[in-house]
């Protein structure tokens, strides 16, 4: 195992462990970021070079949008600005961290399964922890955690906000669900089928209505593209089955919210969102080329659309709120060509993996590659459709599954050439060699 590889390792520690917490030290020496810098330059210096892949255009394009959004804001720049431009930063670092870094099939496979296994301790710690009453290592207030009974990362990493910790379970739930088809080892399908409930388990725990979303649309994709094996539409009732009722009653109450606009409006919380959008949409409309600049967009309710905080009754702190749609984030802070970079990043991502996916499944020695872009892809689809309802726009796993599929089409790429080069004897050696 190379240094790159630890080092990409040790900063995903930081993004799912958050070990600051543990160590408050390590937040003053900014060790993730330090590991971040080291890392690069150690992947410099090994000879990697920066594959070909759409996604690397779009992403700078969309930093240099974003940049451009401060200086052409209506308003004037605020220390929240460079926070925002931090966050994506961050989010558009680990993409070219991982891109640049996983660059063969071992290191791929490698990085599937510790991105699922550190999934996997999140969940099933979480799990454990909440159950015993144990409130997560960031402590619990009336936004997050015990005192509404909503699950949170344990550990305080990504997901310590149990909207977002809800969409982080939906993306990561197609990469074990995959695996349990055609896998022969029982030891192996009970494995990952323990994993899938687990992520299954926090997302209803999360009580989420976006994260809900995601599940049913992830859901409907692995059953479908699974609906001729028997085996594994008997594992997936049984897990949906147990969790359906292992589920309390307050998930299912929120989820009725969604029935009618009359019962969103009746909900506090989900009738803010609606009001977010709302005030989201307005902003475009007035700012549709620069947008009021990334992270400006509580500033920009109070300054341009008057609106007055509220400390009291019905209403208060709805002018805080961010807007709980990416696309329409994005189109506010950034304006719409913003949020249309935004969106065709994801769009590409998609397309890559469906792409990757119809020659992998022409090799019986891709085949688990073929899984691996099919759960990539079944997760940005999950993500796509929880950012309509949740601001997810610098959600660094995100940004992991987009380095992911960009990695996969390379690889597809690569195995065609060899393919054209070699010609059939190619073919045949893969064949002989079983």
């Amino acid at each position: 195992m190379n240094l790159p590889f630890i080092g990409l390792t040790l900063f995903l520690t930081f993004v799912y462990f958050e070990p600051s917490i543990f160590s408050p030290w390590l937040a003053r020496v900014r060790a993730a970021f330090v590991i971040s810098i080291i890392t690069l330059i150690a992947a410099v210096a090994t000879g990697v070079k920066l594959p070909k892949a759409t996604q690397n255009k779009l992403l700078i394009l969309l930093f240099i949008t974003a940049v451009l959004s401060l200086y052409l804001s209506p308003l004037p720049i605020r220390a929240d600005n460079y926070t925002g431009l931090s966050h994506l930063y961050k989010a558009i670092a680990l993409y070219f961290l991982v891109v640049i870094i996983i660059s063969s099939k071992d290191y791929l496979v490698k990085f599937y399964y510790m991105t699922m296994g550190f999934g996997f301790v999140v969940s099933i710690t979480t799990l454990l922890t909440f159950r015993a009453g144990i409130e997560s290592l960031k402590g619990g207030d009336l936004d997050r955690g015990m005192d509404i009974g909503r699950m949170v990362n344990y550990f305080g990493g990504i997901g310590d906000d149990s909207n977002e910790f809800g969409a982080l379970m939906v993306s990561l739930l197609p990469l074990p669900a995959v695996l349990i088809a055609g896998e022969k080892s029982w030891i192996k399908k009970i494995l990952f089928s323990i994993i899938a409930l687990s992520f299954l388990l926090c997302i209803t725990r999360s009580r989420s209505r976006g994260a809900f979303v995601g599940l049913l649309i992830v859901s409907t994709f692995l059953l479908w593209e699974n609906r001729k094996k028997a085996g594994i539409i008997f594992i997936s009732i049984l897990m949906l089955t147990y969790t359906y009722f292992h589920t309390h009653q307050s998930f299912w109450d929120r989820i009725t919210t969604l029935q009618s606009m009359e019962t969103i409006e009746a909900d506090r919380n989900a009738f803010a969102r609606i009001l977010q959008n709302r005030q989201a949409v307005e902003l475009i409309k007035r700012y549709p080329i620069t947008g009021v600049g990334l992270g400006n967009f509580v500033q920009a309710k109070i300054d341009i659309l008057k609106l007055v905080p509220v400390t009291e009754g019905e209403l208060r702190g709805f002018i805080k709120y961010a807007a709980h749609n990416s696309y329409l984030g994005m189109g506010a802070e950034t304006g719409i060509i913003g949020a249309l970079i935004f969106s065709l990043i994801i769009i590409t991502s998609i397309w890559y993996c469906y792409s990757s996916e119809r020659y992998f499944k022409t090799r019986d020695d891709l085949l688990l590659f073929y899984k691996i872009s099919q759960s990539i892809r079944i997760g940005l689809i999950g993500f796509a459709f929880c950012s309509i309802f949740l601001p997810n726009q610098f959600n660094l796993v995100f940004y992991q599954f987009l380095a992911i599929a960009a990695v996969l089409k390379n690889l597809a790429e690569k195995e065609k050439a060899s393919d054209i080069k070699f010609g059939d004897s190619s073919a045949l050696i893969r064949k002989e060699n079983g």
